[in-house]
């Protein structure tokens, strides 16, 4: 796995083992736009390099939300009392884990899905924060922690009762976990898991346009039905390239971070290969926001993500398709058609 921050300088960023399907990138600069590109290594040699991903970092100071989930870890209560794992997850102070046993216990949090990280908070139960002193709080991508676990915090001293204790940490994990030190009987009034604001899909009752599409159901609009069933086709065959543009509407736009374009259910050779997603505030004027080539799809119907690097609300965008994957096909008063089942944009 390599990572560059501008596409021409690549470094080695780690060498994973065999069957890994997941890496945490630490130790990043804030508000800093990475690249990252892996190949596969055998027996008979590497493999090419992949699509390049991107992600951006948090600016310095960026708390983020904090997040919810699914309490795991060890389960019951000492003297079956009722203080279970839930307890740290009340938002209550005066509230508190205390495990069967003394030993090997852990409470934790499942996100739901990998969440980059930013601060961990936790406060002990009252008359016992000895009983937290070296415990750690780790990351992993396991619901069990039988791999991939990583220490974020580990704590040295008493911290304080009736408070949060807050630390800054890193890395992108779903599993998160307070792991009690010997003796601890997992005692711990609250941890919360702090990390960046989810994004959610803002497409919604906006308005879909292209400057090239059949009439019929193959238009715009079914580029963003959520439905990959569906799909937009045009013609590349065109002056700077076909457009598909979404309108949020009079009165409404959003700072896209993400996008998300999903390939078609046929014709490997329509897919869109190179493109500039562009945003404006008055439809006339476009700003570049992100540029790609060379883009290929895995499968049918196969979703590909790609992060920006953008804090500015913008009302309209458009993925602006310049090449597709070699079709040459004679439609739509052209040659090259392209099509994409799902264009959706995350913030």
């Amino acid at each position: 796995m390599e990572r560059s921050t501008d596409q021409a300088t690549w470094t080695l960023l780690a060498t994973t083992p065999a069957g890994a399907t997941s890496y945490s990138a630490t130790l990043l600069a804030s508000s800093t736009r990475y690249y990252f590109r892996v190949r596969a290594t055998s027996a008979v040699g590497d493999s090419a390099f992949s699509n390049t991903a991107s992600a951006s970092t948090q600016a310095a100071g960026d708390t983020g939300v904090k997040r919810t989930g699914t309490a795991i870890g060890t389960t019951g209560s000492w003297n079956n009392n009722g203080n279970d794992r839930t307890k740290a997850f009340d938002g209550s102070l005066g509230t508190f884990f205390d495990a069967p046993v003394g030993d090997r216990v852990w409470v934790g949090l499942d996100l739901g899905a990998a969440v980059a990280l930013t601060q961990i908070k936790y406060a002990p139960r009252a008359g016992y924060e000895g009983r937290m002193v070296g415990g750690k709080v780790q990351g992993s991508s396991t619901a069990d922690f039988s791999a991939g676990v990583v220490d974020l915090h580990t704590i040295t001293s008493q911290p304080a009762a009736g408070q949060l204790t807050a630390v800054t940490v890193g890395g992108s994990f779903r599993y998160v976990r307070y792991l009690s030190p010997t003796d601890g009987w997992g005692n711990i009034a609250e941890l919360e898991v702090w990390g960046a604001a989810p994004v959610i899909n803002r497409v919604g009752a906006g308005t879909a346009s292209a400057s090239s599409a059949p009439v019929g159901g193959e238009g715009a609009a079914q580029a963003f039905d959520g439905a990959a069933g569906t799909k937009w086709l045009g013609n590349t065959g065109t002056a700077g390239g076909v457009w598909l543009r979404y309108d949020f509407g009079a009165g409404t736009a959003f700072a896209i971070t993400q996008y998300r374009v999903t390939s078609a259910n046929d014709a490997p050779a329509r897919d869109p290969r190179d493109w500039v997603l562009e945003a404006s505030n008055d439809g006339a004027s476009w700003a570049a926001l992100d540029t790609r080539s060379g883009q290929t799809f895995a499968d049918r119907l196969t979703t590909n993500t790609y992060a920006l690097a953008n804090s500015t609300a913008y009302r309209y965008y458009r993925l602006r398709v310049t090449a597709n994957a070699g079709s040459t096909e004679t439609n739509l008063g052209g040659t090259g058609l392209v099509q994409l089942a799902e264009l959706s944009l995350w913030g």
